[in-house]
C-alpha cells in the first residue's frame, strides 16, 4: 500500500475536497470551501466566503486536556506553545489585568459576579476579588485549576460546555482573556456566554488579531499562528461579525498590550529578527537593583468589550 499522505504532502484542492467531506464548515459564514493560508502552514485555512481563518482539523477534547498539562504553563518550547512559566510571572500578569480593569470600570462601574473562562492559575480572578468583585472561573486544565483553587477561588475544571450552574443570567461580567482562538466551538461558547449573563451585561476578550500590521509584516512567522493550541484566528471585522450573530455589541474595540520582562521581550524578538535580538541583547542590559520589566503593545491583541443586546 502507498504511504498515507501528510498535511505537508496535501495539495490545497485535496485539501479543501478533505474539509467538505469531513463536514467542517466555516464557522462564521457555514460555507464549507475553504483554502491554506500559507503553504508553510499546513492547517491553517481561509474560508473562500467569507475569509474567517481557522485550523484544520481540530482536536478532541481530549487531545485539548492533554495539550494544556503542567508542561504547557511551564514550556521550553514557548514559542511555538504554552508559556515560558505561568506561575513565576505571576506579577506581570496580575499588573497587566489591573491596567486593562481600568477599561471593564468604564463600563461597569461598580463589583458585581464575574466569569472568567480559561482563568489558568486564577491570577484575573485574584485581582477581581481584591477589587470587591464576586468571582467564578472555569479552566480546561486540571493543574492550572487545581492551582487557583488553593488560592481560595471558586473554579470549574472542564470545557465551558460543561458548565452547567442552577439558573441562567447570572453574571455581571464574562471575561475571556486569550481563550476565544483556543476553543473548538466560538460560536457554541458565545452564546453559552449570552445566556449567563444577566441583560445589559459585558463580555470582555481579548484575542490576536489576524489583520494586524505585526501578522502582514511578517507573514507566517506571525506568533499568532500556534500548531495545535490556537483554533480561530479573528480580525476586528470577523469577530464583530460573530458577536453580532451571538447577542453582542460591540462598544469597545482596541488594541491591547501587556507587561513582559525584558529576557522575555527580547527572546521574542527573535522570532522575527535574530539580528536585531542579537542587538537588543548586547545593548538592554538590566541595571542592578532596578526592575526589567516594562509594558509593550505589539499592536496584535484587540481587546473588545461587547454588551449583551
Amino acid at each position: 500500500m502507498p504511504p498515507e499522505k501528510t498535511d505537508e504532502t496535501i495539495r490545497p484542492e485535496e485539501a479543501a475536497e478533505r474539509i467538505a467531506k469531513a463536514g467542517i464548515c466555516c464557522e462564521l459564514c457555514g460555507s464549507a470551501k475553504a483554502k491554506r493560508l500559507y503553504a508553510s502552514l499546513p492547517k491553517v485555512y481561509e474560508c473562500e466566503n467569507c475569509r474567517f481563518i481557522f485550523s484544520f482539523p481540530q482536536p478532541s477534547l481530549d487531545e485539548l486536556k492533554e495539550l494544556y498539562a503542567e508542561s504547557y504553563f511551564i514550556s521550553r518550547q514557548s514559542v511555538a506553545s504554552g508559556y515560558d512559566d505561568y506561575i513565576r510571572d505571576e506579577e506581570n500578569i496580575r499588573r497587566t489585568f489591573q491596567k486593562r480593569f481600568r477599561t471593564i470600570d468604564r463600563f461597569q462601574t461598580k463589583p458585581g459576579r464575574v466569569l472568567d473562562i480559561g482563568c489558568a492559575a486564577g491570577f484575573f480572578l485574584s485581582v477581581a476579588r481584591e477589587r470587591g468583585w464576586d468571582v467564578k472561573g472555569i479552566e480546561i486544565s486540571e493543574y492550572a485549576a487545581n492551582y487557583a483553587r488553593k488560592s481560595g477561588l471558586d473554579v470549574h475544571c472542564g470545557p465551558l460546555e460543561t458548565f452547567n450552574p442552577a439558573g441562567e443570567k447570572l453574571f455581571d461580567v464574562v471575561t475571556l482573556w486569550d481563550v476565544i482562538e483556543h476553543v473548538r466551538s466560538p460560536r457554541s461558547d458565545l452564546e453559552k456566554v449570552s445566556r449567563l449573563l444577566k441583560p445589559g451585561g459585558w463580555l470582555v476578550l481579548a484575542t490576536p488579531d489576524v489583520d494586524s500590521l505585526t501578522h502582514w509584516l511578517f507573514r507566517d512567522r506571525w506568533m499568532g499562528f500556534k500548531d495545535d493550541e490556537h483554533l480561530f484566528f479573528f480580525s476586528k471585522k470577523t469577530l464583530t461579525q460573530l458577536l453580532d450573530q451571538c447577542g453582542f455589541q460591540v462598544v469597545l474595540s482596541k488594541f491591547e498590550g501587556k507587561y513582559v520582562s525584558l529576557d522575555l521581550f527580547k527572546r521574542r524578538i527573535g522570532c522575527y529578527s535574530k539580528f536585531l535580538s542579537s542587538f537588543l541583547r548586547k545593548t538592554l542590559q538590566p541595571k542592578a537593583g532596578k526592575s526589567t520589566d516594562f509594558y509593550v503593545n505589539p499592536f496584535d491583541i484587540r481587546l473588545f468589550i461587547a454588551q449583551k443586546k
